[in-house]
Formats: C-alpha cells, structure tokens, sequence
C-alpha cells in the first residue's frame, strides 16, 4: 500500500497553537504539495454562554462568521492570500463521534491536531481521535519544531507494522528524512530474578526478533534495517521515547495497536502513551 498526502484537515481551536499547526503544515507543504487543506473549527454551540448568543443576535454577527474570519487571517498570514488549496470550516456536531464520522466520511489522507502541554483535559480529543476514527491522526506538541530531519517508527511485527514502515518510507523520501525503525525486545527481569547471565536469552530473543523482521521485509523490500532494543521493566513507550530523544527524533509514525491490543475498540498503550501531553515528540497514528 503506498501513501499519498493530498488531502489534509486541521482541527483548530483558535489558541496560539493553531499557528504553530500551520506552520508545521506549511512546511509539509513544500515537500508534499498538498491539493487541499480543510481547516475545522468544531463549535459547541450549546456550551456557549446564553448572553453572548443573544448579545451577538442583537447585533446581527454569526459567531460562525467571526470565528471563520479569525481562522482566515492566520491562514493569509501564513499561506499567503487567494490560496484556493485552503477551505475553512465551522462544524456544529453535538458530539465528538458525530464529528469524527464526519471527518472519516471525507476520506482525508491526514488529520493534525495540536497538543497543549498544560492543559488539563485536552487528551480527551485526541484519545477519541485515535481510538474511533479511521484516519491518519498527526499529534503536534505545542512546543514542536516543524522539521522532519530524523523519523523513528517503532515496529513490534504485528498487522500494523507494514504500513508503518511504507509509511516511514514514503515521509522519509518526500521529505529527504533519515528513517529509522526500532523493536522493543521485553526482557522484564520479574521474569528471571534468579539468573545473573541473561547474555543467552538476549541472544535467542533477538534471533526470533530478526527472523520476524525478515518476515516483515518480504512485504516491504524497501525496509531499513532494524535498531534492536532490550526493554526492562519500564513501559515499552518510555523505552522508545527515551531513544527518540537521545536520537534528536522529529517524528514518530507507529501504529494505532500492536501485537498484544486485541480489541478493534481500543488505543494500544504505546500509543495511546506517546501521545500524551507530557510528551514533546510529533506522534503520527496509523489507525488502520
């Protein structure tokens, strides 16, 4: 399967992050040329303070209006004036589900959404986002640069492991970006406390570990090799975060689940923790 990034929706939410989102978008732009950019506001009419419905009634202004000529100026800003490429949105879904269906239905090739380091419930989106919709889902801290020198895709030779490396592929040559794939091989000590020489089982482990990855290599021919790495009892998305940030890693593309998240309903924990808030890496989730 080979990737294409055309077609393009942010989810804004007017804060000082949608401009960081635009220029991380401007700058995927020049590699990729994108044909459309949707940009979506999702507005909670029913959350909004009755006195400033009426007050906007009495003077005649749609909010929708305001907030749509907001958005514009940072696109103009950004992207320049007259690009057709841009289309703005204010949606009005009740519910988050209603508005992830609506997003799907539009088959966009990618999804960004921004990420406030601080803000307390703003994981709640994003942990939808990924666990409902089916489209590629970017995470963009709010500290983030827009570069894309280095990628990582952590791989664990499960159904997602494939795309994720076509995926790390197609970035990489778009964007002239090193690619590296990386596999957590779990060696929790819990499991041998009375063995002081773990050199066999390492070895054996990661034998099994590049017989998989010959596997995975009929599939992708194109595949760099794979970084080996021996977890210890951490969680394996803090061993790959931790690699990532002594690596200088611009992005992460790995997939929604991995090999032990059984349920089509549910995030993996490794993804699901790299895309937390306290993390300052550009996640990209393949959802199917």
């Amino acid at each position: 399967m080979k990737y294409k990034l055309e077609r393009i929706v942010l989810l804004a939410d007017l804060s000082s992050v949608d401009n960081l989102l635009l220029k991380y978008i401007k700058k995927l732009d020049n590699f990729f040329n994108f044909k459309q950019l949707d940009i979506i506001h999702w507005l909670e009419i029913d959350s909004l303070p009755s006195g400033l419905r009426e007050t906007l009634a009495e003077q005649g202004r749609n909010l929708s209006d305001i907030l749509a000529e907001e958005l514009s100026e940072q696109v103009d800003d950004i992207f320049g004036t007259g690009n057709d490429a841009v289309k703005i949105h204010i949606w009005h879904d009740k519910k988050v589900s209603d508005l992830i269906a609506r997003i799907d239905a539009n088959s966009y090739d990618l999804m960004l959404l921004g990420k406030k380091h601080h803000y307390e419930g703003s994981g709640t989106l994003s942990s939808k986002l990924v666990r409902l919709s089916k489209t590629p889902c970017l995470f963009i801290p709010e500290m983030a640069r827009p570069r894309f020198d280095a990628i990582l895709a952590p791989i664990d030779f499960s159904k997602y492991s494939a795309p994720v490396v076509e995926m790390g592929l197609e970035l990489a040559k778009k964007a002239s970006s090193t690619l590296e794939l990386v596999h957590v091989i779990k060696l929790s000590m819990q499991f041998f406390p009375y063995i002081k020489d773990t050199k066999d089982i390492k070895k054996e482990l990661q034998k099994k570990a590049e017989d998989k990855f010959k596997q995975l290599k009929k599939k992708v021919a194109d595949s760099p090799d794979t970084t080996m790495l021996f977890g210890g009892d951490e969680h394996i998305s803090k061993t790959i975060y931790d690699y990532a940030l002594g690596q200088g890693i611009d992005l992460i593309v790995l997939g929604r689940k991995g090999s032990n998240d059984d349920s089509d309903f549910l995030i993996g924990s490794v993804a699901e923790r790299l895309i937390a808030n306290d993390k300052s890496i550009p996640v990209l989730v393949l959802n199917q």
